[in-house]
């Protein structure tokens, strides 16, 4: 078997979108430095018995989590709001988002899949250190497994 070639991911720029129920889709790339989606592997839990195969293990679910740090941006004017700003006024609400790592005008393609899905909004941090850009870093779990998309 001849060996696969490995066609790596270049962290450039990215499409980052969120859309709460029939609102506006807010695209917030520009907001970020990082973007990943984070997989937490589920407790195993084992139990052994006396006998000679009485021995058992079942992997728990996975959890999924939206990893975003970023700029805040607290303006809160409608249709340029920053993501600070959004997550802070849609706290608690369920936001689909798309991420695509393979760029801002990326098609999901096979070969360019993005991930979807469902995220609860929790606002990040007001302010920071002095004489640096105020951060934001939070982590937005997924309601359940996110898609890859290719289509």
């Amino acid at each position: 078997m001849a060996a696969i070639p490995a066609v790596p991911i270049f962290m450039r720029n990215v499409l980052l979108t969120f859309k709460q129920g029939a609102g506006t889709l807010g695209e917030f790339q520009c907001h970020v430095s990082e973007a990943r989606v984070q997989v937490t592997p589920g407790e195993t839990v084992s139990v052994k018995t006396l006998c000679a195969n009485g021995s058992f293990s079942s992997a728990g679910t996975p959890e999924y989590a939206l990893v975003l740090t970023g700029i805040q941006d607290w303006d809160t004017t409608v249709g340029s709001e920053g993501l600070a700003a959004y997550l802070w006024a849609n706290e608690g609400k369920v936001l689909d988002v798309v991420l695509n790592v393979y760029g801002e005008t990326a098609t999901k393609t096979a070969s360019t899949p993005a991930m979807t899905g469902q995220v609860t909004a929790i606002p990040g941090d007001y302010g920071g250190e002095i004489g640096t850009y105020a951060e934001l870093s939070v982590e937005l779990p997924f309601l359940a497994k996110p898609t890859l998309a290719v289509a």
